[in-house]
């Protein structure tokens, strides 16, 4: 399974408590077992310290200290961060880091540090974005809210310093060995509280932040869902493939922003994608594509997407460019449909009635695959604007019309000779108009109506979809 933010934040929760309740029921074994522990202790508030410096850069805990009114939680964390770092020191690595056998707050550690690793995965050496979620922790709320949870890590740590100082004792540790550990924590214990938001009136969960409580969670959610920016793809179960190859496909979506192929292939691989990604979930509720009839009016929206995509992908397919194409997003695109076509069939097979409940966890999938192709579509908005200010895109001579090259001698010539000539102005806002319709949700409550273009029958468009490739 591929790790996850929220997974292995859940992991160092669990190894917490698990310490905790071990060092409540029985005794070290010897001085040398209460000694690692004492080690193990520090590395775990040591790692706690350094995630706080994941979850805030430098730059942004430069700037909480200078505003005239930081967020409480933020000042509260950084506070709690740099008294940790007072009792647990500089060297590195901390030499909780070498614990053989793994104790439970050794793992814990290894598991936040695993989270903060995965974390600086989404962002490049000089913390820019190297990937399209590397901006999660941008949200104070969401900032105060990973915090947050943060904090009450932190407290259920220092429940256990009087325990672990007790059974350290009890081996006959020596006294002034166990006070330099262990000090006194009260003073981060405080900080941790607040940082935890546990003194405001009303109580806040582990997950919630101060503040704009449905923003935070349904930030912090996002957050949680956070993987690796390259996954391997797993190809052990279908609906999981889908999940890693639509991640896949929208990070390569993304990244045409700031490093574009040059390539028309690729807009219209993700075009073709839009289409069957719409028209198959269309398919799994129930909507029969083979039908020329109005269709249920909730599934509509999904079936207006899917001609959308289509009608995006004719346009595009008149547009030509240098660039050969995204291998890796073909090569998802092919594997997607397969899967697609296998669970979420547009036709049904004669004598195949539709008589299986709903599957959830592919109808969860597919909707999780509508908002990327949204997102998607946004993007390839920007992609394309950027390569036609650039002149990359063209179209050949011969297809332009004689109102096309009115008062245009270079289209006119390029229309004599066959020769490739820039796209023209009506065809790109034809493909923007298109990409504009497409940036928001097919469920969203007032999305921007795409007028049907004259001359086409859409009562044939049903068996345009179905055709073999989507239009491809």
């Amino acid at each position: 399974m591929n790790a996850t933010y929220g997974g292995l934040l859940a992991a160092t929760a669990d190894a917490v408590q698990s310490a905790n309740r071990a060092v409540k029921l029985r005794r070290f074994d010897s001085q040398l077992d209460a000694a690692q522990a004492l080690v193990d202790y520090h590395g775990l508030l040591d790692a706690l310290a350094g995630h706080t410096w994941v979850l805030l850069t430098p730059e942004q805990a430069a700037g909480i200290r200078a505003s005239h009114g930081p967020h409480r939680v933020e000042v509260a964390a950084i506070a709690m961060a740099e008294a940790i770092g007072t009792l647990t020191g500089t060297g590195r690595p901390h030499p909780a880091m070498h614990t053989e056998p793994v104790t439970s707050w050794a793992r814990a550690a290894r598991c936040l540090r695993a989270a903060g690793d995965l974390l600086a995965t989404h962002h490049t050496p000089g913390h820019g974005p190297h990937s399209p979620d590397a901006d999660i922790l941008d949200d104070p709320d969401v900032r105060a809210a990973a915090l947050s949870r943060l904090g009450h890590l932190t407290i259920t740590l220092l429940d256990a310093e009087d325990t672990v100082a007790l059974r350290a004792l009890q081996t006959g540790l020596h006294p002034a060995t166990v006070r330099r550990a262990l000090p006194g924590l009260d003073h981060v214990a405080d900080l941790a509280r607040t940082t935890a938001g546990v003194e405001t009136t009303e109580p806040v969960a582990p997950g919630d932040a101060p503040g704009s409580a449905s923003g935070a969670a349904a930030g912090l959610a996002r957050l949680d869902n956070l993987g690796l920016v390259t996954p391997p793809i797993r190809t052990d179960d279908p609906i999981t493939e889908l999940t890693d190859r639509y991640t896949r496909v929208r990070l390569h979506a993304w990244a045409l922003l700031e490093n574009p192929d040059y390539s028309m292939t690729t807009l219209r691989d993700l075009a073709v994608l839009g289409v069957a990604t719409h028209a198959h979930t269309a398919a799994l509720h129930g909507a029969d594509l083979t039908r020329a009839d109005a269709p249920n009016r909730q599934l509509k929206p999904l079936l207006d997407r899917a001609r959308a995509w289509q009608e995006l992908h004719h346009n595009l397919t008149a547009l030509i460019t240098a660039g050969p194409g995204d291998v890796v997003v073909r090569e998802d695109l092919i594997a997607i449909t397969r899967i697609l076509q296998t669970l979420a069939p547009i036709t049904t097979p004669p004598g195949d009635a539709r008589t299986v409940g709903l599957d959830r966890p592919l109808a969860e999938t597919l909707n999780g695959a509508i908002a990327t192709m949204t997102q998607i579509a946004g993007w390839n908005s920007l992609t394309l604007d950027r390569l036609s200010r650039s002149g990359h895109v063209h179209v050949p001579g011969r297809v332009l019309t004689g109102e096309q090259v009115t008062d245009r001698p270079d289209l006119a010539t390029a229309r004599l000779t066959g020769h490739l000539a820039p796209a023209p102005d009506d065809t790109g806002r034809a493909v923007t108009a298109t990409y504009q319709a497409l940036r928001t949700h097919p469920f969203q409550p007032s999305p921007p109506a795409v007028a049907p273009d004259a001359g086409i029958d859409h009562t044939a468009d049903a068996h345009v979809i179905t055709r073999a490739g989507y239009g491809w």
